[in-house]
């Protein structure tokens, strides 16, 4: 029988807890690591989207429209339990959920995009309470598309004809994907997006 010496062990168990966390790590994808208990100045880069969670090109049109719309940040502070969809083609749409202890809210705004990209004309906000109904519809789909549990990818590669991501807020993770599916090719992202524009009334469509 063969004996591992201390050093063979110690080696044997550095290596797996080396492999186990860079699959946590590719799984996770963006989440606590992501999280600021402490929020930038809004005139920050970093504001939205923590500096992993992709490329200044691409997250700095979609921190643009959030701060053109008077979004707050979900990657840091004291946010409750958030969600929220932005979708953003020939016009911005963005709906934000908040849920905490009295409940669940909705904020769905839309609005013209202009050729200056800091500048949302036509702007129409609606604000209210979720019933208990809605809010567990929307935990649901939240669930079965495997945002919090499958790995996903980050707004690296969006087409800025059309961007469409869902950033998450739960605790101390926090997440923004533009697509999440256990395979390459799968992309429950869409879906998802669905489920937001039913609550907030709107259609489905770009």
């Amino acid at each position: 029988m063969t004996i591992l010496t201390a050093v063979q062990r110690w080696f044997i168990l550095s290596f797996v807890a080396a492999v186990l966390a860079s699959c946590s790590a590719s799984e996770e994808g963006f989440n606590s690591r992501s999280f600021r208990a402490q929020c930038p100045d809004r005139s920050s880069e970093d504001f939205y989207f923590p500096a992993v969670s992709g490329t200044r090109g691409d997250t700095g049109s979609l921190s643009r429209y959030l701060a053109a719309l008077g979004e707050p940040s979900l990657s840091c502070g004291q946010n409750p339990e958030s969600y929220r969809l932005i979708d953003a083609g020939e016009r911005i749409r963005v709906v934000r959920v908040d849920s905490g202890k009295g409940g669940a809210n909705l904020r769905f705004v839309q609005g013209t995009l202009s050729l200056d990209v800091d500048v949302v004309r036509s702007v129409r906000r609606q604000d209210r309470a979720l019933a208990a109904t809605e809010w567990h519809s929307l935990e649901s789909s939240i669930a079965a598309s495997g945002f919090w549990t499958e790995p996903g990818d980050g707004p690296g590669e969006l087409t800025m004809d059309h961007i469409e991501v869902i950033e998450g807020r739960r605790g101390n993770r926090y997440r923004v994907l533009r697509r999440v599916g256990l395979g390459p090719d799968s992309n429950n992202i869409p879906a998802l997006k669905a489920a937001f524009l039913e609550v907030a009334g709107a259609e489905s469509s770009k």
